[in-house]
């Protein structure tokens, strides 16, 4: 098995536990502030980043791509008193600009689209791992699809091809 396909398989596999766990807790425990919207899109993207993972392991160009839809909705983290987006799954490495300059490491499962209480401040941070994860697998599904594609050698091979 070759590496990019077990780094493509990791990447899925960070999803997956992700998604379970946003899953899993907003089934459980619901939202605390009863957005019926918010469950649902919770619910709704945590069984995508389940399914297109699970898709993804094996090794689907459909479920990867489904990955690169999930990652890029994690890119970046904002929140301030008019709206917010929220979102991680798995592993992560996130670099705070607001409110103050910084770096952390984490495993979560968050999503959230509730904005802060007035006078709470703001928040942004980008996601360093679903911004690389999501520019790689871009890159896997490019060069899959340029060895799918047979080109080729001359225009007389296209011709016989063409005749054959």
């Amino acid at each position: 098995m070759k590496s990019s396909t077990r780094l493509a398989q990791l990447i899925a596999a960070n999803q997956i536990a992700g998604a379970l766990w946003v899953t899993l807790a907003t089934l459980v425990f619901g939202i605390s502030h009863g957005s019926a919207l918010e469950t649902l899109l919770a619910l709704a993207l945590g069984v995508l980043g389940i399914v297109g993972g699970a898709i993804a392991l094996r090794g689907s160009r459909t479920g990867i791509t489904i990955l690169v839809v999930i990652l890029a909705l994690q890119i970046t983290r904002f929140a301030n008193a008019a709206f917010a987006w929220q979102f991680y799954l798995g592993a992560t490495w996130r670099v705070a600009l607001q409110p103050t300059a910084g770096s952390d490491f984490g495993f979560e499962g968050l999503f959230s689209i509730a904005p802060w209480p007035a006078g709470g401040g703001s928040l942004l941070e980008v996601n360093l791992t679903a911004l690389l994860a999501s520019i790689y697998l871009l890159f896997y599904l490019y060069r899959a699809r340029m060895q799918s594609i047979a080109i080729p050698a001359s225009a007389h091979d296209d011709v016989r091809e063409a005749k054959a």
